[in-house]
């Protein structure tokens, strides 16, 4: 019998040889385990990013309260004050209103800034996560953005993220009929029960008669945000408590309680 001095290195070497079969099982797990990996990851990504925009509202609504403390009891209204309802200027040149609107002259998001916002050296633009997010800012709403300037220029001040109720049932009587106008945060009719900030794209939701669909606003809705969280979106009510709704329970929440 003839013996080869390298055919034994030979073998051993085709031996340890991946087979063709082998490397496809391989990728094959490896695309198995991916398809299973990245979309977990991705749900708790989206998670993570409810549970700060819930955190973000219930500081909004402490905000609600720290403003009304010092404002005598009342709450801002939603929307901003028309001209006509501008007084006159202070020494620095600022508007000064008729106590029944927002003092600043603008949207409910402009009065209680000063309690939520972290940069007040710049409360008219948002930021993104690279740039410092502000407190009052939804991360699932940046998210609608491919660039930090197109988010500044969507999202002043009056569109971060959040819009106040225009449903409201005050003493009664809706405070959607009168926007602008500020209210006594005591004669809110059932605030466990009434949606006070919710997820938007504007400075207000007004889902009464249902949602309304736009191609305008980077949510798709030009009244809200109904479906920014995988479907759902999140509450803050009147009580200070926060809940996540789906757009049909969400459309009857906000709605003006009798």
């Amino acid at each position: 019998m003839s013996f080869h001095p390298g055919s034994r290195h030979v073998r051993l070497r085709s031996l340890a040889a991946f087979t063709l079969i082998e490397l496809l099982t391989v990728i094959a797990i490896i695309g198995v385990l991916a398809a299973i990996i990245i979309p977990t990851v991705s749900r708790v990504r989206s998670s993570a990013r409810r549970s700060v925009c819930s955190g973000n509202l219930r500081q909004i609504g402490q905000a609600f309260q720290l403003y009304a403390g010092d404002n005598k009891g009342l709450f801002p209204a939603p929307r901003q004050a028309d001209a006509v309802d501008k007084i006159g200027t202070d020494s620095s040149g600022k508007g000064v209103y008729v106590s029944t609107v927002n003092a600043s002259g603008g949207s409910w998001a402009v009065e209680i800034s000063r309690y939520v916002y972290r940069d007040q050296a710049d409360i008219s633009a948002v930021k993104d996560t690279a740039g410092g997010t502000n407190i009052a800012h939804c991360p699932s709403y940046g998210l609608l953005f491919n660039s930090t300037a197109k988010l500044t220029a969507q999202s002043n001040i009056s569109t971060a993220g959040y819009g106040m109720n225009y449903q409201l049932n005050v003493s009664g009587a809706a405070a959607g009929a009168t926007p602008k106008l500020r209210f006594k945060a005591s004669a809110m009719v059932t605030p466990g029960k009434s949606v006070l900030i919710a997820d938007s794209s504007e400075f207000f939701i007004n889902a009464y008669a249902g949602w309304t669909a736009s191609g305008t606003y980077p949510d798709g809705y030009n009244n809200g945000a109904p479906t920014r969280h995988e479907g759902s979106a999140n509450y803050l009510y009147a009580d200070g408590h926060v809940a996540s709704l789906s757009p049909a329970d969400a459309a009857n929440a906000v709605k003006f309680i009798r």
